[in-house]
Parts: C-alpha cells; sequence; structure tokens
C-alpha cells in the first residue's frame, strides 16, 4: 500500500501514514457497516460478497462481525493478502474474478458490498447488472464510489475539473510531477446521475427514495425544523407526488458535486428475471483462481 500510494500516486508521506492507519485499523469498513446496521441491514449470520476485496479490510471487518464472507479480488497479490487477514479475524473464501462475470449462481447472496471499486472496472453497467443478478429478492447492494463531477481527483489528491479529458489530466498531473499511469489505465469516470440511471436500469429500488417518501408521508418524523415546516405547509396545497419530485431533485442537487457516491439500494423482492435484464448465469465452479480459508 505504502509503494502505491508514494511511487504510483505521488502522495505525501503524511497522507500515506494517516491512510495506512484507516486501513489497518479498517476504519471505513466499519463506519460503512454500521451505516448498514442503522438502516436495518443485518450482516451477522448473512452471506456478503466483498466486490473488490483490495487489502481485505471490509472482508475482515464482516468476519469479525459475523458474516458468511465471500471477497472477490482480481489482483493475485491482493487476494493474498486478503485471504492472509481473514485467516487472522475469521473465516471466508477469497475468488479471482471480476465484477463484469462474478463466478456465482443467481440469487446466492444476501447482501454486496462494494467500497470505491466501480471507478475502477472496464464495465460498470456489467458490475451492477451482475450485483442484480447473484442478489436474492429483497437482497441489499451497498455501493460507494467516486464522483467525478466533484472539483478533486481523490487517489491523486489534488484539484480537478469535473470529467477533464484524460488526455488533459495526463498533462497536468506530469505538471505536477506525478505519474498519470495510473489515471489512464485504472480509472473510470463514474458521476451521481451516471451511477443513479445504471441502478435503476438494472432494476434495483431507492431505499433513499423510499426515505424521502416516507417523510413526506410523515413529516413529523423530519429532524431539520424549516424542512418539517415547509413540507406541512406544501402539502395543504400541492400533491403528495409533486412534493416528493421536487424533494427528489432538491437531494440530488445538494449531493451532485460531493466527493464519494454512495447508495443503499434493494432488489425488488418479486423479481422477474429475463436475458434482457441480467448477464448469463456462471456456474459456482466456474475455472478462476479460489483461496479458500
Amino acid at each position: 500500500m505504502r509503494i502505491y500510494l508514494l511511487d504510483v500516486l505521488g502522495r505525501k508521506v503524511s497522507d500515506v501514514n494517516t491512510l495506512i492507519q484507516m486501513e489497518l485499523q479498517r476504519a471505513i469498513p466499519s463506519t460503512a457497516l454500521d451505516y448498514l446496521g442503522s438502516q436495518g441491514v443485518t450482516i451477522k449470520g448473512r452471506r456478503v460478497l466483498d466486490l473488490g476485496a483490495g487489502l481485505g479490510g471490509l472482508s475482515t471487518e464482516l468476519a469479525v462481525r459475523g458474516a458468511e464472507v465471500v471477497a472477490i479480488e482480481p489482483g493475485a497479490m491482493w487476494r493474498t493478502i486478503t485471504a492472509e487477514r481473514l485467516r487472522e479475524s475469521g473465516a471466508g473464501t477469497v475468488v479471482g474474478a471480476v465484477g463484469e462475470h462474478l463466478p456465482f449462481r443467481s440469487g446466492s447472496f444476501d447482501v454486496v458490498i462494494s467500497l470505491q471499486v466501480l471507478e475502477h472496472v472496464l464495465d460498470p453497467r456489467a458490475v451492477i447488472h451482475e450485483a442484480f443478478r447473484i442478489l436474492r429478492p429483497g437482497g441489499y447492494l451497498y455501493l460507494t464510489c467516486e464522483n467525478y463531477l466533484a472539483f478533486r481527483e481523490p487517489h491523486y489528491g489534488v484539484f480537478w475539473l469535473p470529467l477533464l479529458p484524460k488526455r488533459l489530466g495526463a498533462v497536468y498531473l506530469r505538471l505536477r510531477g506525478r505519474s498519470p499511469e495510473f489515471l489512464m489505465n485504472a480509472v473510470t469516470y463514474t458521476t451521481l446521475p451516471f451511477v443513479l440511471r445504471l441502478l435503476q436500469a438494472a432494476g434495483f429500488q431507492s431505499k433513499r427514495q423510499e426515505r424521502i417518501s416516507s417523510l413526506i408521508e410523515s413529516p413529523e418524523k423530519i429532524r431539520t425544523g424549516w424542512k418539517r415546516r415547509w413540507i406541512t405547509i406544501a402539502l395543504r396545497i400541492t400533491p403528495a407526488k409533486v412534493i416528493f419530485e421536487a424533494a427528489r431533485l432538491y437531494d440530488l442537487f445538494i449531493r451532485l458535486f460531493t466527493f464519494v457516491i454512495y447508495e443503499l439500494i434493494q432488489k425488488p423482492s418479486t423479481t422477474t428475471v429475463t436475458p434482457n435484464t441480467i448477464l448469463a448465469d456462471l456456474p459456482e465452479s466456474a475455472n478462476l483462481a479460489r483461496t479458500a480459508q
């Protein structure tokens, strides 16, 4: 991790030390799983896929919290580290595969979690459709990824223009003394509108939109005083569905340029699976590298 951050991305030593400590302490995975718990998503005893395990922080935290963990990671060196961390902290399975072609039967997972991975895959659409396929009806996907509408490149930790063309970005990085290799070979631009469209097209239901709808139906649950008063007054003169659409657009607007996209979505409990909405099912015994702990 130190070599990657210092030599490949050119990060400051102080930043590198902070990020390494966060990885060792599993700070980001812990926060993500705490959030899922606050939303009623149970991890203990559930079959959970860590989609893009990296160094295994999330897989380890899942194992510690009692999940049946399966980790997907295409990088052999990264898989080795994940397997070692799982061996020390619990049990789990580490599979060599890519998110575009998951070697699991349809409906075989309760929860899929992908933290900061979608911006590194070749085909984000295929990854999201595959996640939908392998989830059981009613299962959850929790997804975080970078938002390239933000004014920051998060991997290099530098100022960035939204959707800056990569060739110009490469020149800019060289001027700052950084190598553009990672940008050119390992980054796929993801944006909030793009990701939301992919999730909707795959068939997921947004828990965020469900929450907005619930608050409009029961405005007394809204904590912020001015929002509660505004919704209450608006409902007296405007249809609820108009208020919902306004609230949805407001929520989208305030998140449009944030650094990180995070979405909790659910596969509908009753789903009609058609060839047009999923990728081909792959058998459990697909010929991909696997290390079982």
